[in-house]
């Protein structure tokens, strides 16, 4: 049986999740309400109501299998919530006529920074760059070494939730009981990482910012092109009604994921940790976002981690053993009270 403080935590971890899927839902299609241009808003939308409706569904469902399949295109389409907000962060504060923050964003830099960098800009500094400037070897070289990083932001996530996916996946084929004590492990995640998204993405929209690449782009010589792949990738990937800069989502996403795969597996942990601080640097150099950004995407961390119970090693595990404990007693007769190991630790082979 579980004690009061291991049902207190199992209960308040499906309570963040259910918050999550409502935040989420409400994102969506409140996105579309304030719009009122499909066109533009269908995407945030859709995966609005595709999560309301997976979601509810997860809530009262009680058959095995199907919470499996609930659980598992429920995480997909958290994932894909993060393109299709993305793309309604520009119609909502259009319509909103919020005023950028890009002054106030400088002038804290200045503040902070400004006694080496101008305007408290690392790239401007570089840009000014006798030897460093990007139209430089040197300055081509770390343009594309930086650009490549900063795309890996698209992949750092969803490596970490398809490690969790995976191994839910493989139990739920091999007829575990562990299947269920795993779907809580995934909830723990998605708690984290999109928690961290949705409240950035709330934060953009109320202040919005258009990133030092636009709103000081009269103030730049050179353009950021490297040797042709990163400038490829920029036009790609970027465009001119931004306003996603106040607090770096690529910085707080990247460091959640890398976190939690940390905890899970550490060799794999350890690899996004420094994927993830390349983009941290990469968003200084490339002119995608100013240092206070950097600060507030350190705040929405720690929220983010205590969201889903991550913020410490000690505190994740605890919150891991207390998934173990509800669950050990259909292994009981099988294994004799042996404690079931959910950890990621060892050969990668072994975890996928």
């Amino acid at each position: 049986m579980l004690g009061p403080t291991n049902f207190l935590r199992i209960n308040l971890l499906n309570a963040h999740f259910v918050i999550l899927i409502i935040v989420a839902a409400a994102y969506g299609i409140g996105s579309a309400l304030v719009v009122q241009d499909f066109g533009a808003i269908w995407p945030a939308f859709s995966v609005g109501c595709v999560i309301a409706c997976i979601g509810v569904a997860v809530m009262f469902n009680r058959s095995p299998n199907w919470h499996f399949w609930q659980m598992f295109v429920l995480a997909l389409a958290f994932g894909g919530s993060i393109p299709a907000f993305f793309l309604a962060t520009a119609p909502i504060v259009t319509i909103s006529n919020a005023r950028p923050v890009d002054e106030t964003l400088v002038q804290i830099d200045t503040v902070l920074l400004g006694w080496f960098f101008p305007s408290g800009q690392l790239s401007l500094w570089l840009d000014k760059s006798d030897y460093l400037n990007p139209s430089t070897s040197w300055g081509k070289l770390y343009t594309e070494i930086f650009q490549l990083a900063y795309m890996c932001y698209y992949f750092v996530g969803a490596t970490t939730l398809v490690m969790l996916l995976v191994q839910y996946w493989r139990a739920h084929k091999n007829g575990s009981d562990l299947a269920s004590a795993l779907g809580n492990k995934l909830k723990m995640y998605l708690c984290a990482w999109m928690s961290a998204y949705y409240l950035t993405f709330f934060l953009n929209v109320t202040f919005p910012g258009q990133s030092p690449r636009l709103y000081l782009k009269d103030h730049f010589s050179n353009d950021l092109e490297g040797f042709g792949v990163a400038g490829a990738l920029r036009t790609a990937s970027t465009d001119d009604t931004s306003f996603g800069t106040f607090p770096s989502g690529h910085i707080s996403e990247s460091f959640i994921a890398a976190i939690y795969a940390f905890y899970l597996h550490r060799p794999t942990g350890v690899g996004l940790l420094i994927v993830a601080s390349l983009i941290t640097i990469s968003t200084q150099i490339l002119r995608y976002h100013y240092f206070v950004d950097a600060i507030g995407a350190a705040v929405v961390i720690v929220l983010a981690l205590f969201f889903g119970f991550c913020h410490t090693s000690s505190t994740f595990h605890q919150q891991i053993q207390t998934i173990q404990d509800d669950f050990l007693d259909i292994y009981s007769s099988k294994s004799e009270g042996r404690r079931v190991d959910m950890s990621f630790e060892g050969p990668l082979d072994q975890i996928l």
